[in-house]
């Protein structure tokens, strides 16, 4: 399962409580969906932080120069990020290397756009091959597109 502590191996940029036992079910760049114990990862260029919040988001990926809206409660963990579309790359692609290597138990559902780039909703799961291969494909076709 993703930690809040396998964030902060390489983004050291925060506020809020380090809680480095934390551990997210979900990582999610939708504000509007469940997301369980999620980490919310702000795409958007005005991300509504306050619905993520009330989906079940207990921290999250933010700009490093986007200001934090004033509701955000002083314990909520923010890990500030030069890009955050390169950072969601760089921690699914390690998520993936920790499972295939090391495997967990359970593991943390991904809610990205769909293998087809539409803007819908969708839920990636890692414990497959192909899951993990479209998951990533689908990344890198959003980085060039």
């Amino acid at each position: 399962m993703l930690s809040y502590q396998d964030i902060y191996h390489h983004f050291k940029t925060t506020q809020g409580v380090k809680d480095f036992a934390m551990n997210f079910h979900t990582v999610s760049i939708f504000a509007n969906v469940q997301q369980p114990k999620g980490l919310f990862i702000a795409l958007e260029e005005e991300p509504d932080l306050l619905t993520a919040i009330s989906n079940g988001a207990i921290a999250a990926i933010w700009k490093k120069d986007q200001l934090v809206p004033k509701y955000t409660p002083n314990d909520f963990p923010i890990i500030f990020v030069d890009d955050p579309a390169s950072a969601l790359e760089q921690i699914g692609e390690e998520y993936i290397k920790n499972i295939e290597s090391k495997g967990y138990e359970m593991s943390t559902s991904f809610v990205f756009k769909a293998p087809n780039h539409s803007n819908e909703p969708y839920t990636y799961d890692f414990s497959t091959n192909h899951s993990r291969e479209s998951f990533l494909s689908t990344l890198k076709g959003k980085r060039r597109g």
